[in-house]
């Protein structure tokens, strides 16, 4: 009777995988057909503004289909693996934004090789505004330069550290004051993850988010 309930249990819990495998892949289509409709309708207006705008949505849309996609193609269904996922989004950022090949370096140190979901998700969203802003804005002209990205842990919170050697901030420059619409997104979001977060100048822009664990759980 004991081997019985076990091989039940089995086959419930296989099933069970085999749903939430379903769910995110088909989570990661859905995604990815809002993706490609944005960018059919970025080809048909001529507005430059808002061309920009519908491929800063189409970003974000990618940068969390990414995520169902490595979930269900991995072997954990509730975590993901933060190297794997970056890999991804970089190169789809580069290809986004056509950067020329070896002009601006991506490095990245990764000291927490998985998270949860629900941190993931919200954190993809911040790296992807943070990464492309410097894509945009730091080496203008076709300038050459540097981006780092660390994650990793200090002092029992998660640390995500987005560094660049470009142009840097404006004088006087306030998040809170800004009209760019990416970083109001990381203020949100990092409201949401009960996250602090500064932005400094220092031969080029270094940007920080400090995520209690307890929040991030």
């Amino acid at each position: 009777e004991l081997n019985e309930k076990n091989q039940l249990v089995t086959k419930a819990l296989a099933e069970k995988d085999v749903l939430l495998r379903e769910i995110h892949h088909r989570v990661k289509n859905n995604l990815q057909m809002i993706s490609a409709l944005l960018y059919l309708h970025g080809k048909s207006v001529d507005d430059s503004s808002a061309q920009e705008a519908l491929r800063e949505s189409r970003n974000r849309v990618q940068s969390m289909a990414i995520i169902h996609q490595n979930l269900y193609q991995g072997n954990d269904l509730l975590e993901v693996s933060i190297n794997t996922y970056l890999d991804k989004l970089l190169q789809h950022l580069i290809s986004s934004y056509n950067i020329e090949q070896n002009r601006i370096q991506i490095s990245k140190k990764i000291d927490i090789p998985q998270m949860d979901v629900d941190t993931v998700i919200p954190l993809a969203l911040i790296i992807n505004e943070l990464i492309s802003n410097a894509l945009k804005y730091a080496f203008q002209g076709g300038g050459s330069g540097e981006i780092h990205v660390h994650l990793g842990e200090r002092e029992g919170a998660i640390l995500l550290e987005v560094n660049d050697n470009g142009v840097g901030i404006p004088d006087h420059f306030s998040v809170a004051s800004s009209s760019n619409f990416g970083l109001k997104l990381v203020t949100i979001l990092c409201d949401r993850l009960g996250a602090t977060w500064k932005v400094q100048s220092r031969n080029g822009t270094q940007m920080s988010i400090t995520i209690p664990q307890k929040k991030a759980a």
